[in-house]
């Protein structure tokens, strides 16, 4: 079997409900966007991968189909390993992970075999997901954490980092709402100092806040190692602990409770395996981070989440707030869950309509 075509789609879908805007320190988002790639082959088969954008959508798409496939066209799709690191040398895990993301989607097919099968066999056979939401006032925050709650999500993450008294009142406000079996999470995408981290936390401590992710600037180690031995309240690092050198360090330095992973900024399915054998000998759980894909590269997590200990907790994801898919049959949140797709590769279908129908161009 070889590589006969590469191609690259820039697609971009709205959010509808409660995630709409969905708002952070330093921007917000209406919608999701991804960079889908196709691979096909000469005997017919077909994978897809997802990633996140890199580059603009003409960019983005000349780089994948002109430079990238020069390196792959002609070679075998289940020399996953070479092929994937061939990718990596240009500089772009982001592209090399969609590229190993399609890779693997041909091999499943190829073998009969889904991904999480392909990867030792699913512990799992749904994985729970984050009910996640932006900077909202505290009001508002606490009924979309009941609404969710409602529809069966058992953990709720909110954005912060705009100011910490603010931070404070959303917390309490969802915490009261949704009682203290539901798990609850702050993100504030490195947007505090260390002693503006540290007042918060300690006023955050009666919440029973199950992490407060990546609260200073990426390159504070040693600092949030001493926030960890300062508060009762869990460090998760994402922005820090993307990479398996930057989780080695981590690690190393004992600045991390829970490590927040993700494929585009690791390289690609294989590093975050990597990372999650590093995490579990540490004794770090893993959550697999989002960045508001779509089905293909959500199918791809559920994949590797069931199929991998370290990922104790429930996953970061926007999809149930997205108001359409790629998918010629979108996945469904039951319960607050996804159910792992059994069929051979990733286990679903793309529909190359309506990737047309929502490309950037």
């Amino acid at each position: 079997m070889k590589i006969t075509k590469v191609e690259a789609y820039l697609v971009r879908v709205k959010f509808f409900g409660p995630a709409l805007p969905y708002a952070w320190r330093g921007g917000e988002r209406t919608g999701a966007e991804s960079l889908l790639i196709a691979i096909s082959t000469d005997e017919g088969a077909e994978g897809w991968g997802e990633t996140s954008p890199h580059l603009p959508a003409g960019p983005a798409k000349a780089f994948v189909e002109s430079a990238c496939a020069s390196l792959i066209v002609g070679e075998d799709p289940l020399d996953l390993n070479r092929l994937t690191g061939k990718v990596l040398d240009l500089g772009s895990p982001k592209v090399a992970a969609g590229i190993e993301m399609a890779l693997w989607d041909i091999a499943g097919k190829a073998w009969d075999l889904p991904l999480c099968r392909l990867l030792g066999g699913p512990l799992r056979e749904t994985v729970p997901l984050t009910a996640c939401m932006g900077i909202k006032e505290p009001e508002e925050a606490a009924e979309i954490a009941r609404e969710y709650v409602a529809q069966g999500f058992r953990t709720v993450k909110t954005k912060g980092g705009r100011d910490i008294r603010q931070d404070l009142n959303i917390i309490r406000a969802i915490r009261e709402a949704v009682g203290p079996e539901v798990q609850v999470r702050l993100d504030a995408n490195q947007e505090y100092n260390p002693d503006q981290a540290l007042r918060l936390m300690k006023e955050l401590e009666p919440y029973d806040v199950q992490f407060f992710e990546q609260p200073c600037r990426k390159d504070l180690w040693k600092e949030m190692a001493e926030l960890r031995l300062r508060t009762r309240v869990p460090v998760a690092l994402d922005e820090r602990a993307d990479t398996p050198e930057e989780l080695l360090r981590a690690i190393e330095l004992g600045a991390l409770d829970v490590a927040v992973v993700d494929f585009p900024p690791a390289g690609g399915i294989l590093k975050v395996r990597g990372m999650a054998a590093m995490a579990e000998a540490a004794g770090i759980p893993l959550v697999m981070g989002s960045a508001h894909e779509m089905g293909v590269k959500t199918a791809a997590m559920l994949h590797v989440v069931a199929s991998t200990p370290a990922f104790t907790y429930a996953n970061d994801s926007t999809y149930y707030a997205q108001g359409n898919d790629v998918l010629t049959e979108p996945l469904r949140v039951v319960d607050g869950a996804l159910e792992v797709p059994m069929r051979p590769g990733l286990g679903v279908e793309v529909d190359r309509k309506k990737v047309r129908e929502y490309e950037v161009r």
